[in-house]
Parts: structure tokens; C-alpha cells; sequence
């Protein structure tokens, strides 16, 4: 549809498709939010190998919400949540805009935008075929003005970072899935003060983000299925996450990565010291599931407490008992614990 009314607003085209509350007056509601659809690429390397699929528009789909040739740069946009009066829920889906599905629309980047006060869940979702992810960016305190958003929901996009806080201090449950993340970390003056549960689970995170053990109103903790594989924590954040009423921090599924993480740890208790561990000899299965450490051990308390043990009868029993005892806790004779062993066995 022409737009020819709307000559006098001064549209930019841009570089990349972008979500935004600014539609020129466009789009009638009186929270207006819309796509504005870029004409090219920025970069002509972004076009290669994908058969123009991120900048064809709206026009082409004939929807009554895209409108065209907006102001003297002929800008294209498409208007979302048009029907929508209560503005108590947004869920947009990202893809191809399809003439049957309005709310159907495809951005890269999202603005700064200006939200409805009564919106209370905020919904983004990738809606494209399995092997493409639409790549996703944001622009800082994008949703920063959302005073009544409690709930916002990120799912099957390309984030892969978020290092700036695009999100209202008034947020409650954040659940950003599916989004090939590798960086959290919502850097600025609001750390996210309300925030009772965080999911960032099904991603590409390598380590539990610092910013989780700065949110004081945490309550619950999603991060299985991401690439932890080591998390070294400090005496205090294992004291934060022990106060969660749900942690979910599945590390892996993945059979043979759990074998060989068995495999990796072996050597380290190989060499541990204790006073009544002698030696380990390998490992066992117990079930399908679970794998032992097997070792040889004395379970008749520790070396010295025998050696030590009340008997002071003047015997050549106790000679060498007391004789084992001073080799072996004389910082200048230290035999293996084998010898001692060897040693007591020939006791009368």
C-alpha cells in the first residue's frame, strides 16, 4: 500500500533491517512499533550466499501492514502489533514476512525502543528453517524503558554476546534460549536488581557468566546444555548458588565426553596423599551410569593409629612397630607406604 500521506516524515533508510518504535508516523497506534527494511546490505559480504534473503522487505508479501515510498527516502516498513489494544503482550516471530502471518518479520537489529507502560512480557522468536539463525543485535538500554516489563523471552536468534544492559531494572524472568550465546554480560548502572529467575540454557556459554552471582534476587538458575565443562568458583559463589531453589548446571550429555573427563581425572587422584589410601588401581563400572575409583586402602584406620595403637608390653611385636612408626614420620626416612606395609606383615 502507498504511503504517499506520509510524504513528510524524514524515514532513513538503513543499514540493516531494524526494529524500532520510530515509524515515522507510519503505522496509527499509539504505541507504534514496525521493521524498517533496508534496501541493501552495508556490506555486499553479508548478500554472498544467501540468495538476498535478509533484504527482499514487505512489499513483495502484498500485507495490508507494509507500507512503502515513506517520506522523500522511500522507506519500507512493516507495522507489528497493529491489533493489538491491551499491549500487555508482544511476541514477535522472526522470518520472512509472510502475507498471512503479521506479526511474521525479519529484523537483525533492534532499536531503542519506546515500550507501552501496561506491556508485561516481551517475546522474540526465531521462526526460520532449522540451519539458519537470523543474527540478532541490540542496540544499548533497547528495552530499557519497559517500566511494567516483568517477563522477556529470546529464543532460536544468533546473539552469540550481550555485553551491555539492554534490559529494564524492573525485569523479573529472562529466558534467552537456543541463541548460540557465548557472552553474558549485561555491563552498566543496573545490574538487574529484580531478577528472580535467569535460563540460558542451549547455548554456547563456556563458564558460568560473573554477572550471575551480582543478581541479589535470584532465585532460580538454568544453564544445562551450554559448554561448561570446568567451573572453578570461589568458598562465596558456591555459598550463592547453594541458596538457589533451582540450579540446573547439566554439564554435558554427551557419553563419550563424560568418559573422558573420567579418563582426565584419573591421574589427578592417582595422585592424591592420604594416610590410609596406599594406591589406585583403576577404575570400574558399577552400572551403564556410574564409574568407581578402585583403590587399595586400609580400613582399619590409618598407618600411624596402628602403629600407635595401646600395647606396651616390651615385645619384639611392638620393637618393630614402634621402629616402623619413626621411618615412617621421620621427615628424613620416608619409605612408600607399601614397604611399611610389607614390613608389618611380618609381625609375629
Amino acid at each position: 500500500m502507498s504511503a504517499s500521506e506520509f510524504a513528510n516524515a524524514v524515514c532513513t533508510r538503513v543499514d540493516r533491517n531494524t526494529l524500532t518504535t520510530n515509524c515515522f508516523s507510519a503505522c496509527g497506534s499509539k504505541f507504534p512499533l514496525c521493521v524498517n527494511y533496508a534496501a541493501r546490505p552495508s556490506n555486499e559480504s553479508l548478500k554472498e550466499g544467501d540468495g538476498n534473503y535478509y533484504y527482499q522487505g514487505c512489499a513483495y508479501t502484498k500485507m495490508k501492514t507494509c507500507v512503502s515510498e515513506v517520506g522523500p527516502n522511500a522507506c519500507e516498513l512493516q507495522c507489528l502489533q497493529a491489533k493489538n489494544e491491551k499491549n500487555e503482550e508482544w511476541i514477535m516471530d522472526v522470518a520472512p514476512p509472510q502475507a498471512d502471518r503479521a506479526e511474521t518479520s525479519l529484523f537483525l537489529y533492534v532499536d531503542k525502543l519506546k515500550l507501552p507502560p501496561s506491556l508485561r512480557h516481551l517475546k522474540i522468536v526465531g521462526t526460520t528453517e532449522l540451519t539458519r539463525k537470523v543474527p540478532l543485535a541490540f542496540a544499548s538500554d533497547a528495552f530499557a524503558s519497559g517500566s511494567g516489563l516483568q517477563n522477556m523471552t529470546i529464543l532460536d536468534v544468533s546473539v552469540e554476546s550481550i555485553n551491555n544492559n539492554i534490559f529494564p531494572t524492573n525485569l523479573t524472568r529472562l529466558v534467552i534460549q537456543r541463541t548460540q550465546l557465548k557472552v553474558f554480560e549485561p555491563l552498566g548502572n543496573r545490574r538487574l536488581p529484580e531478577l528472580r529467575s535467569l535460563d540460558l540454557s542451549e547455548n554456547s556459554l563456556e563458564a558460568i557468566p560473573p554477572v550471575v552471582f551480582e543478581l541479589e534476587s535470584l532465585k532460580e538458575l538454568h544453564l544445562q546444555h551450554n559448554s561448561i565443562k570446568d567451573a572453578y568458583l570461589t568458598s562465596s559463589q558456591v555459598s550463592f548458588l547453594r541458596k538457589l531453589d533451582v540450579l540446573d548446571l547439566k554439564v554435558s550429555d554427551d557419553p563419550a565426553e563424560n568418559c573422558e573427563t573420567a579418563l582426565n581425572v584419573t591421574p589427578v587422584i592417582a595422585q592424591l596423599r592420604h594416610p590410609q589410601l596406599l594406591s589406585v588401581l583403576g577404575l570400574m563400572w558399577e552400572d551403564m551410569h556410574t564409574m568407581s575409583v578402585v583403590s587399595e586402602f586400609m580400613n582399619r584406620g590409618t598407618l600411624e593409629e596402628f602403629l600407635l595403637a595401646p600395647d606396651n608390653g616390651l615385645t619384639w611385636r611392638n620393637f618393630k612397630k614402634k621402629a616402623a612408626h619413626d621411618i615412617t614420620y621421620d621427615p628424613s626416612m620416608r619409605p612408600s607406604a607399601q614397604y611399611v606395609t610389607a614390613m608389618l606383615q611380618h609381625l609375629p
